[in-house]
């Protein structure tokens, strides 16, 4: 992910963010604005309601007391009560049903001491009958109005109903007198016809709450009353419950999400493209300090980083400048001790490749002096015995000295017997140095590609190793040639001091060496030249004294 895209995503991470808590606390803020407003909406209608009841009330009180008023002047009624005439009772069992016709009541009861209905204005033939504890019920305190069973002629209504008690006379009467509940609530419904109103005979809180039913989810209020059922065992509790549907509520809700989802959409957009616009802007700097970076290398050092900001960006600019003149000084520097470390190893190299030319042909002077010293002076039968070797560590030197020339070493190989090679190298350096060298090849020609002047490089470094190694010239060396699988193979033994573990990983390296007066280029001299043989050199493992190297050259076709 590139800086630009992370700048971007951070970007637009903390606009999003205090944009979403934002929407989300406005979001709650109107909900719970439009609840309190559909709340207050619905406690207005059932303030209504409630003062439509306490309406209603007041008619039944006045009509009770209207009809009160009428029995206690009615010497007829009094008359009825008091004589046993059939005429006379008569009026007294019709007279609640009159009564009814005159105020609106639904219903009306007139009970003696004894709960003996004298007349039922809902239903005529209901008088003479007991209503155990009625009048002792809907008497008691604090029940001015109470939702009552009634018995009527087909069916068992409610009503809200009050009582008025009365002395006429010996009696004791109660008044009963209610407007039905049922049409109380029909005409409720048809002023409201999005309420549902209905009574429940269970105990119920007085106060808007929210509940769930099957069909839909409301918003209740319950307005308590006591209720006397038609067992007349006790007042319980019961109430009118007004149920709104809050369908309009919940879409009022819906319409709000949605415009806030339609404004979170357009800012979300709004804050992408500013968030990709700043992130832009913000990372073309860096953008084009990465671009002038990706230009330096070794040999282009001459980058522009000069900024006249004075920000982080500035300072990284001219940091940058700094850094691109300190590596063009270090790469000068560098250059410089290269060259001068170069021109050291080719003048080690050349000392050595010479040192190892001139090494037979010192043995042999040196044995024309021991000659002369002792046979009287006459050295010609010496010098022709030697004269090859001479001849050829001269022609060594030569091609030396023009590969050095050439500064590289000639590309063009030939066919070139390697036991014969190898052969000579040791005759020359046993007669040399006087050492013992024992040497065995498997066959009597092994044709390798390569050139003489390599191979004698290889060979005299890796046998002179092992005269030097040597702990005195008595200690065999053993050369051995052998073919394995089309593959040349050379192992040179020597019962010297051996090679330390802790060196044998180093012992190939330039410049690493042992000996006091080496120069550590012999092996090294020896890896590249096999390598370029395309063959290989190793150290083998040895469990006892001395080491043996071990060289490998693919058998020409």
């Amino acid at each position: 992910m590139s800086f630009r895209t992370r700048l971007t995503f951070a970007l637009l991470v903390a606009t999003l963010v205090p944009v979403i808590a934002l929407a989300l606390i406005l979001r709650a803020d109107m909900q719970d604005r439009l609840t309190t407003q559909y709340e207050q909406r619905i406690a207005s209608l059932v303030d209504t309601i409630v003062a439509t009841l306490d309406e209603k009330k007041g008619e039944v009180t006045r009509d009770l007391e209207s009809v009160r008023v009428s029995i206690m002047s009615d010497n007829q009624f009094r008359t009825g009560l008091e004589s046993g005439s059939t005429a006379a009772r008569r009026y007294v069992i019709d007279y609640a049903e009159r009564a009814i016709r005159l105020t609106g009541m639904s219903s009306l009861l007139i009970l003696d001491q004894r709960n003996r209905i004298l007349s039922s204005g809902h239903f005529r033939n209901e008088y003479d009958r007991i209503d155990s504890n009625l009048s002792e019920l809907i008497s008691g305190p604090e029940k001015e109005f109470l939702l009552v069973e009634i018995r009527g002629a087909d069916s068992v209504f409610t009503t809200l109903a009050s009582a008025r008690e009365l002395t006429l006379g010996d009696y004791q009467l109660t008044l009963i007198g209610g407007i039905s509940i049922e049409g109380l609530i029909s005409d409720l419904r048809r002023a409201n016809s999005d309420v549902v109103i209905s009574l429940s005979q269970t105990e119920s809180a007085n106060g808007l709450e929210t509940s769930t039913d099957s069909q839909f989810t409301r918003l209740t209020r319950s307005i308590e009353l006591p209720f006397i059922s038609l067992e007349r065992d006790a007042v319980s509790p019961a109430a009118l419950q007004v149920d709104y549907p809050n369908s309009e509520l919940l879409s009022m809700k819906r319409s709000v999400d949605k415009l806030i989802i339609v404004v979170g959409s357009i800012g979300l957009l709004l804050s992408l493209l500013i968030a990709g616009w700043l992130g832009s802007v913000m990372s073309a700097p860096i953008a084009a300090l990465s671009s002038k970076t990706k230009l330096i290398n070794l040999d282009n050092l001459n980058v522009n980083f000069h900024s006249s900001r004075s920000d982080e960006i500035g300072d990284l600019s001219r940091t940058l400048s700094v850094m691109t003149t300190r590596l063009r000084k270090s790469r000068r520097e560098i250059l410089d001790a290269e060259r001068r470390a170069t021109i050291g190893d080719i003048a080690r190299q050349i000392n050595h490749d010479i040192k190892n030319g001139l090494t037979p042909i010192r043995n042999i002077v040196q044995y024309f002096d021991e000659t002369a010293k002792t046979e009287g002076g006459d050295v010609t039968p010496v010098f022709l015995e030697r004269r090859d070797t001479l001849l050829s560590s001269i022609e060594y030197l030569r091609q030396l000295a023009t590969n050095y020339a050439k500064l590289s070493t000639p590309a063009d190989r030939n066919s070139i017997d390697l036991v014969d090679i190898v052969r000579r190298i040791v005759e020359d350096t046993a007669q040399a140095g006087h050492h013992a060298i024992n040497f065995s090849a498997s066959s009597k020609s092994i044709q390798i590609s390569a050139t003489e002047l390599a191979l004698r490089r290889i060979f005299e470094n890796m046998i002179g190793n092992a005269v030097d190694a040597s702990l005195t010239v008595e200690s065999p060396i053993n050369v051995i040639v052998d073919v394995v699988e089309n593959v040349a193979v050379v192992r040179v033994e020597d019962h010297g001091t051996g090679v330390p573990n802790e060196d044998r990983s180093r012992i190939f390296d330039d410049f690493y060496t042992t000996k006091a007066e080496g120069t550590g280029l012999g092996l090294s001299i020896v890896r590249r030249l096999v390598m370029d043989l395309h063959g290989t050199v190793r150290l083998e493992e040895s469990s006892g004294d001395g080491s043996t190297f071990v060289v490998t050259l693919p058998v020409a076709n």
